[in-house]
Parts: structure tokens; C-alpha cells; sequence
């Protein structure tokens, strides 16, 4: 008999034996379901980072001198195109690092977007839009993980 208070009398570990397994760091970069550890998470905000500031940096090497005669919104629209993929690959992290803690992924993914959108709409620059958005995701970083196996996976 088991001690949990289910009604089908299986045991935890009967209820996730066909979970993800999270052994293997960046195996599921891309998805946003199950667990990452601190490393892992850590790796990939400065991976994001850097993926930014290389793209950053072709933009400015090849518009740099033209980008005083742009029209704002094609500047905006340089910086969005160039955020997307990092913030992807921060979000998808961000997750997966929210499901390890047993924090809930929305609340943790929306309250950085929110803050990003504020500050866009004053009129603060992209960049620090970004800053502020993987600043928010980043702070996942000091929870520490639960321990075993939950409904996201195996511990990493």
C-alpha cells in the first residue's frame, strides 16, 4: 500500500515512470517542458547573451554608418528580429528552471515580458529591454531544485 493520497493506489514513482529524462545537459534546448539544473540554466543565459551580442554587433558592423538615415521603427525592428532567437532559447531555459524549482512557469515568464513592454513603451532602448527580461528569467538561478522525481521529469 502506498502513502500517497491517490485514488488509484499507484505509488509516485509508478506515476512518472514514462517521464523526461533529465540527464543530459542542452539535449532539449528548444522545448519548454521538463528540468534543468543552475549549471545548465546558467550556461544558457550566457549563451543567449552572447548569441545577442554577436548578432548585435554584425548589425552595427554592417547598418553602422547608414543608421543615423533609418527610420525608427526599421531600427526597432532590427532589434526584434535580432532578440529572437535568444530570448527563445532564455525562455525555453527559464521554464524548464521554473518547473525545477516547483514555481509556476507563467508567472515567472509573464512578469519579465510585462516589465519589458513597460519600459519599451517609455521609450527605453531595446537593449535594455532585453537586459530586463533575461535580468527577470535570470533571477530563477537562486531557487533551489526539489528533489526526485515530478510531473516535469527526473532531477537533473
Amino acid at each position: 500500500m502506498s502513502v500517497d493520497n491517490n485514488s488509484y493506489g499507484e505509488s509516485m514513482d509508478d506515476r512518472y515512470k514514462a517521464c523526461i529524462d533529465n540527464s543530459k545537459m542542452f539535449a532539449r534546448w528548444y522545448k519548454f517542458s521538463g528540468r534543468i539544473g543552475r549549471l545548465e540554466f546558467g550556461l544558457s543565459i550566457i549563451i543567449g547573451i552572447l548569441i545577442y551580442a554577436i548578432s548585435f554587433a554584425w548589425m552595427l558592423k554592417r547598418i553602422g554608418d547608414y543608421l543615423i538615415y533609418q527610420p525608427a521603427e526599421s531600427i526597432f525592428l532590427g532589434f526584434a528580429l535580432i532578440s529572437i532567437l535568444p530570448l527563445f532559447l532564455i525562455g525555453a531555459a527559464a521554464c524548464k528552471r521554473a518547473n525545477d524549482c516547483g514555481k509556476s512557469p507563467s508567472k515567472y515568464m509573464a512578469a519579465p515580458i510585462v516589465v519589458g513592454i513597460t519600459l519599451l513603451l517609455r521609450g527605453i532602448s531595446p537593449i535594455g529591454v532585453f537586459g530586463a527580461i533575461v535580468f527577470g528569467w535570470g533571477t530563477l538561478i537562486f531557487y533551489k531544485s526539489k528533489k526526485g522525481i515530478n510531473e516535469h521529469g527526473t532531477q537533473p
